[in-house]
């Protein structure tokens, strides 16, 4: 499609200066909207420009350009419903907007673009929010993981109250990703993106100027991500099922039908066929809470349903351990008490941590798996023999284990 005219001279301006921004405009349409009164906003796959748009001075209207084609080329739309999928109701689109356009604008102050002032930038709004900053925050924060990070800063408190809201209000902040319904592009798929956008950013690096030369440092540019709670289904679901077992005192249904239709025609009997046995022991799944952990209470509970649905299904036993140095207590729940038992902990958080004691009653109990929700601070001893241990942690990237499968939460 044809730009609109608004947006047809910045870029213009912007494909001569950028490779990278050349290539990613062959993939995105430009439309005017006569309806708004952003600048422009945008969706998986086009931007919308508003009259406001052409008011602005060319260096900053080839930003603004280039800040929605970075929307639509980090597919910010699509991630936004991924996460809203995820979290349902609770999903905080404020947060994420403001996290994504902070993103996206220090990105292009990086890379010489000259911005409309004013704008949110990544390390203030780390700074306001009380959140660290690192020495390369775009190397350490992609959308998921400052979106993740900014809501475990508000917590439970009123929005206005947030340092990261009031700066973005300072800074006259207004959404401009939208993740509805879509255009045609809707239909475009994450590893066809990600191939639009390796082309691009290689074209600037090649040619030597442009966004394409932060390709090496940009934590957010996408790449298709296996939600934790996918990864959890399966390493839980793989450790609990049970196959059935042969059974040589039975023959099977198969072979009593071969061998009375052998008989009846006067052939050879066929080879016998055991029947097979069901697993009758309903598998064990140890769940081991550290209570000096930092995972926060929505990620929590999130995390505990999705253990009791996966051991519905699998018929499986939980067992859960609240620990710090030693156990401090060891229950059975029953699927519905364990939300309960989350929602609101009866254990005094902090202090030290050892794995020690958690493994050894895992293996007392003869856990098919045990899944320990840490930090992974502290020592771990040897590993089980017979309980395979799954690692569950807050930190991105999740730091290596002793033993074991790590995954993230923080995705």
């Amino acid at each position: 499609m044809q730009p609109g005219k608004r947006a047809r001279r910045a870029l213009l301006k912007l494909a001569e200066d950028d490779p990278a921004f050349a290539a990613l405009s062959l993939w995105i349409n430009h439309r005017d909207d006569d309806e708004t009164d952003l600048w422009a906003w945008s969706n998986s796959g086009s931007i919308h420009y508003g009259a406001a748009f052409e008011q602005l001075d060319l260096h900053e209207q080839i930003s603004v350009a280039g800040h929605h084609m970075l929307h639509i080329a980090f597919r910010h739309g699509a991630r936004a419903r991924g996460l809203h999928d995820r979290f349902g109701p609770s999903f905080a689109e404020d947060l994420f907007n403001i996290g994504a356009d902070a993103l996206i604008n220090s990105t292009l102050a990086r890379a010489g673009y000259a911005l409309p002032r004013p704008s949110v930038e990544l390390e203030d709004l780390l700074l306001r929010s009380g959140l660290p900053v690192p020495s390369e925050p775009l190397s350490r924060y992609d959308v998921e993981a400052l979106y993740l990070a900014l809501l475990g800063r508000r917590g439970g408190a009123d929005a206005e109250a947030f340092g990261g809201t009031a700066y973005a209000e300072e800074m006259q902040f207004r959404q401009d990703v939208r993740f509805g319904s879509d255009d045609a592009n809707e239909g475009s798929r994450a590893d066809e993106w990600q191939q639009h956008l390796a082309r691009a950013m290689e074209a600037g690096k090649t040619a030597g100027r442009g966004i394409g030369l932060l390709a090496g440092i940009l934590a957010d540019l996408p790449n298709v991500r296996t939600p934790w709670e996918h990864l959890l289904r399966r390493a839980v679901g793989k450790a609990l099922f049970q196959e059935s077992s042969p059974n040589y005192n039975r023959p099977s249904r198969r072979w009593l039908a071969q061998e009375a239709f052998s008989r009846l025609r006067g052939a050879h009997q066929p080879i016998f066929e055991p029947a097979l046995r069901r697993a009758l022991a309903r598998p064990r799944l140890a769940i081991g809470l550290d209570t000096s952990s930092s995972i926060d209470e929505p990620v929590l509970t999130r995390f505990i349903g999705e253990l009791s649905q996966i051991s519905v299904r699998c018929r499986a036993e939980i067992h859960l351990m609240v620990f710090d140095e030693a156990v401090q207590s060891h229950r059975i729940l029953l699927p519905g008490e364990i939300f309960d038992e989350t929602a609101q902990p009866k254990v005094q958080r902090g202090g030290g941590t050892s794995f020690i004691d958690v493994l050894r009653l895992a293996a007392e109990i003869d856990a098919s798996l045990a899944v320990i929700l840490t930090d992974l601070e502290g020592p771990a001893g040897t590993a089980p023999k017979y309980v395979p241990v799954l690692w569950a942690t807050p930190q991105d990237p999740a730091p290596p284990a002793p033993f074991g499968q790590v995954i993230s939460l923080a995705r």
